[in-house]
């Protein structure tokens, strides 16, 4: 992973650098740290792990992350981002896989 993400740099403009479920990734410490060096690159990763929050993995994170909380969303939000008309439709996909906003741009 490291060397594909350092490949893909452009050292004249920013990068933002989005990187998923990065506990599934092997050696995420070396390309974490790396990016984390570079000026002109912003790192986002997402765990679903409580691994991640405790223990060595955040040791080697400690004073270069910080964590948001995302909560799924709630029913008028989804209604909000859905273009079905009937409410109950919207209530059915909402139980569905409102849980997974992703799903929506499939």
């Amino acid at each position: 992973m490291h060397e594909y993400v350092i490949s893909h740099l452009n050292p004249n403009q920013w990068t933002y650098v989005f990187i998923d479920e990065i506990q599934n990734c092997k050696e995420y410490e070396r390309t974490i740290s790396s990016l984390y060096l570079r000026k002109n690159v912003d790192i986002y990763i997402t765990s679903s792990n409580a691994y991640m929050l405790s223990g060595e993995p955040a040791t080697k994170l400690a004073g270069r992350a910080f964590g948001i909380n995302m909560l799924p969303l709630s029913f008028s939000e989804y209604s909000e981002a859905v273009d079905t008309t009937s409410k109950r439709e919207r209530f059915n996909q909402f139980m569905n896989m409102a849980l997974f906003p992703m799903l929506h741009a499939l």
